[in-house]
């Protein structure tokens, strides 16, 4: 009979784990005991643990499905294993840094944007980032504020989109803040933020350079439940530039995205598509996933991309690379974002610095195959 089909409930608890799966789940728990392995980290795949430690992978498996259940990883369909929040509390020191997050922990730890500016808030300190996510997407509230360890934290970064009953809550706590990729005007707070006006300027102006005269934009609606500052910062710049061009703000060229998402059954994006006049450009303020789903889309209205039709995105994600064609998107330095955002924080817990500072950073245009001349009329 195989080891891990023996007594499956020995070696936990005090003793030497006796079997080859449990030595698997007491390595990995002690990598992250150790701070070798951090909230949002992901741990090397079944098939890479199994050939370094010489075991099968179903071995390893076993251990890591265990951990699962425990709640101390989590998987993401293919994407891979990552490291929950469950033992930041247990390995922190005191004087840690907290960040607020409106959604789970795998939408917060999956994404590359969250990741590079996760990884510029740890680099900016030489203390304990304790992540508070909540178990769902919350509708702009955080964690319940009553389970969040005030006693660890001297400071916090609230990052995303939050809704303003709970600011207030938070504000109550008396605890510094900053925010990141986000602001909220009835809340005097630092922010550390992307110029998202000059992004949505810079790709509008591209496309006109290029000749296109009908842009449409897909974005959330001004009267969304919950605006998100950065999208409608984008929208401004998206009316600037056809206003400084002179081409008209036409309602049947934008497209409305009620979600933070898009799926290709939006009926808005569709409807571009099957105008009388349909738009020979459209700009995706809210990513480069929802500029990705309008090609697919535009793909099956008969529409090739840049041939009849441009598509421009924002983020400069990995997606952006590997999309076909490859995607014309906006980027910016969101590690530096991250850094930058603590820094400050730091500044308001040591110093005692008033809040109120804006620090903008600056955006670069990436163009790339998905833009081009509008076809001949």
């Amino acid at each position: 009979m195989a080891e891990d089909d023996q007594g499956g409930a020995q070696g936990h608890g005090g003793g030497e784990p006796k079997y080859q799966y449990q030595r698997i789940e007491k390595m990995i728990r002690d990598r992250i005991a150790r701070k070798e392995l951090l909230p949002g980290d992901q741990v090397e795949s079944e098939y890479e643990l199994a050939e370094k430690l010489g075991v099968h992978r179903f071995t390893v498996n076993k251990a890591v499905g265990n951990l699962v259940r425990e709640g101390l990883l989590f998987r993401v369909k293919g994407k891979g294993t990552y490291v929950s929040e469950k033992m930041q509390l247990e390995t922190a020191g005191e004087k840690s840094i907290g960040v607020l997050y409106t959604s789970s922990s795998e939408d917060l730890f999956t994404s590359h944007f969250n990741q590079e500016v996760i990884g510029g808030i740890r680099a900016g300190t030489g203390r304990d980032v304790l992540i508070f996510s909540s178990k769902e997407h919350s509708g702009g509230r955080g964690p319940d504020l009553n389970t969040v360890s005030w006693d660890k934290v001297d400071g916090m970064i609230l990052f995303e989109v939050f809704a303003i009953e709970y600011l207030r809550e938070v504000v109550e706590r008396g605890v510094p803040f900053v925010f990141v990729d986000n602001e909220h005007p009835d809340i005097e707070a630092d922010c550390v933020v992307m110029d998202n006006y000059d992004a949505g300027y810079q790709t509008t102006k591209h496309l006109i350079d290029l000749g296109h005269r009908r842009i449409a934009l897909a974005n959330e609606p001004a009267d969304v439940a919950l605006p998100d500052p950065a999208w409608q910062e984008r929208g401004r710049g998206y009316e600037a530039a056809l206003a400084e061009a002179g081409i008209e703000i036409e309602e049947r060229y934008f497209a409305a995205l009620p979600y933070r998402y898009a799926s290709e059954k939006n009926e808005d994006i569709r409807a571009l598509f099957a105008l009388d006049e349909p738009p020979t450009a459209v700009y995706c303020a809210g990513g480069d996933g929802i500029a990705i789903t309008t090609i697919r889309i535009a793909d099956k209205y008969g529409l090739s991309v840049p041939e009849n039709l441009s598509v421009a995105g924002f983020g400069g994600s990995q997606a952006s690379e590997i999309s076909t064609p490859q995607l014309t998107t906006v980027r910016a330095s969101y590690h530096q974002m991250g850094r930058l955002a603590v820094e400050r924080l730091i500044e308001r817990i040591e110093k005692g610095a008033e809040p109120g500072k804006r620090i903008v950073l600056p955006v670069e245009l990436v163009v790339r195959g998905s833009t081009g001349a509008p076809p001949a009329t």
